[in-house]
């Protein structure tokens, strides 16, 4: 295993970011928000290396086919058996959550930029993970903050306080997604407690904005419903 970083091809132009809707961009600037990752060849990084290898290990072949299902459902679907409804056929939630998904989204986008942390698999290209990423694809800077584990938080935290009755549930499904992402391959334990501060951030400041108060009510009127 390696335990420096290793060479970058030149990147190709990068697309126009993402850019917020609601929240304010200073107030979310990511190096007001979140604490720089560890360094490339550090001992802490070397830790956090040597739990995504037990990670693999540890987990049953039912948990790695869960853990690559969530890396392919970043949307609501995901907490459909934790809050027992099915929320893309709830039109009001749907709405709030692809509101509250679409900031978030953002702000992992500015958050990653800034930060370029290489992916676990950019550091050691022998190691095994979910997908096709390598150690020259778009996308191998781009460790930290999670952006499935932001959006995972950031749609927990709203559901559970529309469903009080169901957070546990909810919560635990959250972490889940997030541990994931580590049984993967793909991030750090790092980059998803940075996603899990990011998300659960996003969610208070937008349940908190009064100009998405009657999108809220509605949603919250919908799910408690039978």
């Amino acid at each position: 295993m390696l335990a420096c970083g290793v060479a970058h091809a030149d990147p190709a132009p990068e697309k126009p970011g993402k850019t917020l809707r609601w929240l304010d961009p200073q107030v979310f600037a990511p190096e007001r928000v979140l604490p720089a990752p560890p360094v490339v060849g550090s001992i802490e990084e070397k830790a956090e290396m040597a739990a995504i290898v037990a990670f693999a290990k540890l987990a049953s072949a039912d948990r790695k086919a869960q853990a690559l299902a969530d890396g392919e459902d970043e949307t609501p679907h995901a907490f459909n058996a934790a809050t027992e409804r099915d929320l893309a056929k709830l039109p009001a939630t749907a709405h709030l959550l692809a509101e509250v998904n679409g900031e978030a989204e953002a702000v992992v986008d500015i958050a990653k930029k800034h930060f370029r942390r290489p992916r676990p698999y950019a550091v050691d290209p022998a190691l095994v993970h979910c997908g096709n990423g390598s150690a020259t694809n778009k996308s191998a800077d781009r460790s930290y903050p999670s952006g499935h584990s932001t959006f995972a938080w950031s749609t927990a935290w709203v559901l559970g306080d529309l469903m009080p009755a169901q957070r546990g549930a909810i919560f635990a499904r959250a972490e889940e997604f997030g541990y994931s992402r580590q049984i993967c391959a793909v991030h750090f334990a790092s980059d998803i407690e940075a996603g899990h501060v990011l998300g659960v951030l996003t969610a208070k400041a937008l349940l908190a904005d009064p100009r998405l108060a009657p999108d809220i009510a509605a949603a919250r009127a919908e799910l408690a419903r039978p």
